[in-house]
């Protein structure tokens, strides 16, 4: 079976290539009825040509692609996101979330001072209150719990128990002295953006942070996430940032064009996806190399104030916040 998959792989892949120009071009031979009288071969016929556009074909293709649990790698040049569908939570302010396997999404509600434990039909199976306002999540898988930064100098833990679909009251983490911005879990750490440092937490989650490395972050809105260990995140300087995770600079991408990329998230190709809230807001691709970049989505259909953008456990579905709404986009 697993042979069989990435011969379709490679065989889609090829399909796409060829493709890509969203049109098929037809070449027909026009026999000449008279051969006998013709002197040179190249009086034989004639050729014509028949361009018939593809109207998302190739988009289908990568559907049945996914049907069967293979998965695409979406690159910089061929990159295109479908909305799929919306859900509204009526009086909500959804600012932050996070996907939990295939099955769970928690939320963070500003309006309501809730964690909402959702399963993927945006169906609210479970809700908790507590005094913080959410800012960002991040999930730790080794133990099951969920960190909240919130505006103000907090930061909470709620233990997820999914076998009975439920989510804990959060607890204020006490040791923590300072503000904290996005977070991420990387290889059993959280690492944290503070003021001018990426940190990280003692695995005790006790004492101090620690400094993984010293940079021009801000513990305002802003976006980080982990591959192949290294830390991409935003800067108070409206930049782009890629590095290890003990600093070296991999790559810094600023554009005058780009007035507020606050939340980003990176697709396994390296592909990073950020979203600039000016105004309504949009969505933007950055190469891999962090060199240049394109706009993906010129406004949200619903969203007015885009808050968060996070990916599903397949990395091909893409959650975008912001309001009483979430739009969710199937990358193409």
């Amino acid at each position: 079976m697993e042979t069989m998959k990435g011969q379709l792989k490679d065989s889609i892949t090829k399909i796409f290539n060829s493709f890509k120009n969203d049109s098929i071009v037809t070449v027909k031979f026009n026999k000449n009825d008279i051969v006998q009288q013709l002197e040179t071969a190249d009086a034989l016929g004639t050729f014509s040509e028949t361009i018939n556009l593809l109207v998302g074909q190739t988009s289908e293709i990568y559907k049945q692609y996914k049907v069967l649990g293979i998965s695409h790698n979406s690159t910089y040049e061929d990159i295109n996101l479908e909305k799929v569908k919306s859900f509204h939570f009526k009086g909500s302010n959804i600012t932050c979330g996070i996907s939990i396997g295939n099955e769970y999404i928690v939320l963070g509600d500003e309006a309501e001072k809730k964690l909402h434990l959702l399963k993927k039909d945006a169906n609210i199976i479970n809700s908790t209150v507590f005094n913080g306002n959410p800012k960002r999540l991040c999930y730790d898988y080794c133990y099951s719990r969920v960190f909240i930064s919130c505006h103000a100098q907090e930061l909470y833990r709620a233990t997820c128990l999914l076998f009975r679909n439920e989510i804990m009251k959060p607890e204020k983490m006490d040791f923590v002295k300072e503000s904290v911005g996005a977070l991420f879990h990387h290889n059993e750490n959280i690492f944290l953006l503070v003021n001018n440092a990426v940190k990280q937490f003692p695995k005790s989650l006790e004492g101090e942070l620690t400094t993984s490395f010293a940079t021009n972050t801000t513990c305002e809105l802003n976006g980080n996430s982990i591959l192949e260990d290294t830390i991409i995140f935003t800067t108070k300087d409206k930049e782009i940032k890629r590095a290890t995770l003990n600093g070296r600079e991999i790559f810094c991408y600023k554009n005058e064009t780009i007035k507020n990329p606050e939340c980003l998230a990176i697709l396994p190709s390296g592909l990073v996806l950020f979203v600039d809230r000016h105004n309504r807001g949009l969505l933007h691709g950055l190469s891999p190399d962090g060199k240049n970049h394109r706009i993906l989505l010129q406004n949200f259909e619903k969203i007015e104030n885009p808050m968060d953008i996070w990916l599903d456990a397949d990395k091909e579905t893409v959650y975008i916040a912001g309001g009483e709404y979430i739009e969710v986009y199937e990358l193409t």
